[in-house]
């Protein structure tokens, strides 16, 4: 039988459960939210929300595709345009944040960013697929011809959104690393 359920929005990323607490990402409106649940009963605990443009270049669902990953206190989000969030697990405080279309020069590709991120130790592996400043904006204007910069994968510093290392001339994709 149904235990509870719970209204989801525009989105393609599945929920995370940990630690008793069940957290979903998904678009509402002009915002990108994480909220947390109890597991057993769904009763809502807390809502992060992030602002969000962002619009699929080929008009399917404009929610997130990743799904949050949880790492003990922490959890972490990789929104559809690019922004990498840490909220803290019990308050949905926002810890730190990068927006990684901007810092690596992201060409903005059909679907958005697809890429669950990947914890390793203290590090939040994420494929970025970054590209040289002053490249095209989106993949049409590129004529699919988009050149690396050596970012195609980015380990942050999982405590506190540093980059530690990046490596790799590959563009994004929708796999996870």
């Amino acid at each position: 039988p149904v235990v509870w359920q719970a209204p989801l929005w525009k989105r393609y990323s599945a929920p995370a459960i940990s630690r008793g607490r069940l957290f979903h990402y998904d678009r509402y409106g002009d915002e990108d939210r994480l909220i947390c649940r109890e597991a057993e009963t769904g009763r809502k605990l807390w809502t992060h929300a992030a602002a969000t443009k962002y619009s699929d270049m080929l008009g399917y669902n404009n929610g997130p595709r990743c799904s949050p990953v949880v790492d003990g206190s922490r959890v972490y989000t990789f929104s559809a345009e690019g922004l990498l969030q840490c909220v803290d697990a019990a308050s949905g405080e926002l810890a730190w944040e990068v927006d990684t279309a901007e810092q690596f020069h992201v060409v903005r590709n059909f679907f958005g960013v697809g890429s669950t991120p990947v914890v390793y130790e203290n590090y939040l592996i994420v494929h970025v697929g970054g590209s040289p400043p002053g490249g095209p904006s989106d993949i049409y204007s590129a004529r699919g011809q988009v050149a690396p910069a050596g970012t195609g994968v980015v380990a942050f510093d999982k405590r506190d959104g540093k980059v530690m290392w990046k490596s790799a001339d590959e563009l994004a994709s929708y796999a996870s690393p």
